[in-house]
């Protein structure tokens, strides 16, 4: 790309100096007087005569300062003959906007560098005036406006580049340009415009003449890039691509199947051994740290080189004359998109996702998902998008008024990437402040997927927002479909709805009010026998309250003391800040009264009852209580709920509630209800009078399976008779195991 950068304090060019220096000195051609040969071919004459050099001194270690942050100083290694005829200009085979890299250097780390006041200049055939310097800045050929009239003209013209500093003049006699010379491309129809308005003079001369010689160095770029203005371009050569995106300028790309936009910031071509590669560097809009505002992040989309000319169509960026043409509505679309994402910033939001990023259970499954970009539980990605990569500024304020993308408001707090290059942040705000309010143009800016955590899978994944739903609150569960007594029911409903109110004074337990108590959580212990529905209560009273629910196993936490202190703490540290329920599922392991023979188990306690003790959180243990629980324990539990084994009363009704939400078209309703009231109690000596929920809802389930396989397609009571029967010969085969077993036992140990 071509770059702008001022000259450091000239030395002066002196035998003296030269019997001073300790370096090397540096060969550098006389000025051409042919005015009018093109720009390439007075170099390449040069190049040609060794015998027209002369010596100067100046040499300086590689990379010493310059006075400017833009660009180091140019690099001239003595090249011999051949080093000279393979960097040519003109020469077939290498494209004249296409820059190498500079890989050849001194010995010792020192490369040479040019006096600029010594570098000679090009004069104007009729004026005989100073009009500009050639040089060569390591592979890349470079210009130097010196007439002070031609800068200001260029100057009027040429808009700021994103990242110039502010107040920068871009043309001046101590700037160099760098080819392709981009300022001057992407100005050239303003430059043109005040070149028609001139008066007649020298500075209208030698504009007119620069622009001359420019052109001719550069033939068919000016050609192409009025192609492009017009609308009218189909196709590019790679040489001439970086014309399709001039910074500042809004391109499009399909990313992760989803269209999105860019804003071009600066573009850069690599040449490597193989194959050239044009960097892109483009700006996005998306949170910062805060997850409260949108700032711009930058990226690099690289293009590798091609060999003829490629449609429009194929390219990745597309313009945005390209798409206005062709796609209209993706603009529009893009910034509902956008408005939609920038409101899933700040506090964390629970949603239902609908996609494939997770396995799904059934085709209609939805997972309950936590999109979170404020607090310290939110997902963090390997490296910073936004974060300096390249000497450049990574202000998010600098990045954004340079390229017109705001976001900051002027009572924002402060964010401590703000203000790197010694700004204050009072003047950032005063200047972002008076074009601010981020329309809909720039939240076309904001990417099309954003990070969600999965409350089933515990991961994070990249997801479309599109498949994100706000989650209703569901009351028919908890208040139809559990089985509990009302009068228990009732108090569990009026506990948790009066802890889960964001106001201190309701909140049934509080640090500041209770002698010793160390978090301000709620502990409710569930206690029964499998298949009771305890798990089902903590659900349910999720969806009742639509607060997420977070819940973790023995599996999860582990049986090592570490594993389980550090679980623990992302578990409630994640539900404090994701205002979310806990559920410690199955935890009777970290419960069991403690004794002398389990001592692995007996140190899982003590971190167990700590974090409980410090929680902040509305926790549910649930245990099945096959063993006495520790006393410690059990001082921790503010609120204990039996679940015994359900009477065969209960039974009936976990039947019917089950049968009511199936499909009509699959069942026999009626028939299958007069079933379960009156004759399941009777069946088999009343062999089916001891089921859990679980079991009953099982049963449903393979009964189903069967009608379906049947001509009927409609599940009848045979069908639930038959999976009945195969259960209790099932149950007969294993207690009839279990009895050969201890008459085994019996016999060989034991003396009759």
């Amino acid at each position: 790309m071509g770059k702008i950068f001022s000259k450091p304090v000239s030395s002066v060019s002196s035998a003296q100096h030269a019997s001073e220096s300790h370096n090397t000195p540096v060969m550098l051609t006389e000025p051409s007087m042919q005015g009018d040969a093109p720009f390439e071919a007075t170099l390449d004459h040069q190049a040609a005569d060794p015998h027209r050099n002369r010596t100067i001194d100046n040499i300086e270690p590689h990379g010493s300062a310059s006075g400017h942050y833009l660009e180091r100083m140019p690099t001239n290694p003595p090249f011999n003959e051949h080093e000279q005829d393979a960097t040519t200009w003109g020469r077939s085979g290498d494209s004249p906007v296409s820059p190498k890299l500079n890989t050849k250097g001194l010995q010792g780390g020192y490369s040479p560098r040019f006096s600029i006041d010594s570098t000679p200049c090009e004069l104007h055939p009729d004026t005989r005036k100073k009009v500009f310097r050639r040089s060569w800045f390591g592979e890349k050929r470079a210009v130097q406006v010196v007439c002070e009239d031609l800068c200001q003209i260029l100057e009027r013209a040429a808009i700021a580049l994103p990242w110039s500093e502010e107040n920068e003049k871009l043309f001046s006699p101590s700037s160099w340009i760098t080819e392709p010379f981009e300022v001057i491309v992407h100005n050239r129809s303003e430059i043109v415009k005040h070149h028609s308005e001139l008066d007649d003079g020298d500075a209208k001369k030698h504009l007119g003449w620069f622009l001359e010689r420019l052109e001719a160095h550069q033939p068919g770029l000016w050609q192409k890039q009025d192609e492009i203005l017009s609308g009218s371009c189909r196709q590019v050569l790679f040489e001439h691509l970086w014309l399709l995106y001039p910074p500042g300028s809004t391109v499009f790309s399909i990313d992760d199947s989803a269209w999105r936009a860019y804003i071009i910031e600066r573009t850069e071509t690599v040449t490597l051994e193989h194959a050239a590669i044009l960097q892109i560097h483009v700006c996005y809009l998306d949170f910062d740290g805060t997850g409260r505002r949108l700032i711009p992040h930058r990226t690099v989309i690289e293009v590798t080189s091609y060999t003829s000319e490629r449609k429009m169509s194929a390219l990745r960026l597309k313009p945005e004359w390209y798409i206005e043409r062709t796609t209209p509505l993706i603009v529009a679309n893009l910034v509902k998109r956008g408005n939609e994402y920038s409101g899933l910033g700040g506090k964390p939001h629970y949603r239902e996702y609908e996609g494939d990023a997770w396995p799904k259970a059934s085709h209609d499954s939805k997972t309950k998902v936590i999109v979170d970009y404020s607090t310290s539980s939110k997902y963090t990605a390997a490296g910073d998008t936004a974060r300096n990569q390249d000497g450049m500024s990574s202000c998010p304020v600098c990045i954004g008024e340079s390229l017109g993308l705001f976001s900051y408001s002027e009572h924002a707090d402060d964010d401590p990437q703000i203000c790197v290059n010694g700004v204050s942040h009072s003047t950032h705000w005063s200047k972002a402040s008076q074009e601010l309010h981020i329309g809909d143009k720039a939240l076309l800016f904001c990417p099309p997927r954003l990070w969600a955590f999965s409350l089933n899978f515990k991961t994070w994944k990249s997801v479309s927002h599109e498949e994100l739903h706000v989650v209703e609150s569901q009351n028919t569960s908890f208040e139809q479909d559990l089985c509990m007594k009302q009068s228990r029911k009732q108090s569990l409903r009026h506990i948790v709805s009066g802890y889960m109110k964001d106001t201190e004074d309701v909140k049934l337990i509080s640090s500041k009010e209770t002698v010793g108590r160390k978090g301000r959580g709620l502990n409710i212990l569930l206690s029964g026998s499998s298949g009771t529905g305890k798990t089902w209560t903590a659900e349910c009273l999720s969806e009742k309250f639509n607060v997420p629910l977070y819940s973790m196993t023995c599996g999860d936490l582990g049986v090592h003391s570490g594993v389980l202190d550090q679980k623990l703490q992302e578990t409630f540290t994640r539900a404090k800040n994701w205002n979310s329920m806990v559920l410690l599922d199955d935890a009777d392991i970290y419960v069991y009264e403690r004794d002398i023979y389990s001592l692995n188990r007996n140190a899982l306690l003590p971190i167990f009852l700590r974090h409980l003790e410090y929680s902040d959180c509305l926790t549910f243990i649930s245990i099945s209580q096959f063993e006495p629980v520790d006393a410690a324990f059990a001082s921790r539990i503010h609120v204990g709920v039996p679940f015994p084994k359900f009477d065969f009363g209960t039974q009936q009704e976990v039947w019917h509630l089950v049968i009511d939400r199936l499909p009509h078209d699959y069942l026999e309703k009626d028939e299958l209800q007069y079933f379960i009231t009156h004759e399941l109690g009777e069946l088999d000596s009343g062999g089916y009078r001891e089921m859990n929920g679980r079991q009953i809802r099982n049963c449903i389930d393979v009964a189903l399976v069967l009608a379906r396989n049947e001509a009927s397609s409609k599940l009848q009571h045979h069908h639930i008779v038959r999976i009945l029967k195969l259960g209790k010969d099932f149950k007969d085969h294993v207690l009839q195991v279990a009895n050969e077993s201890t008459e085994f036992r019996a016999r060989n140990f034991f003396i009759d």
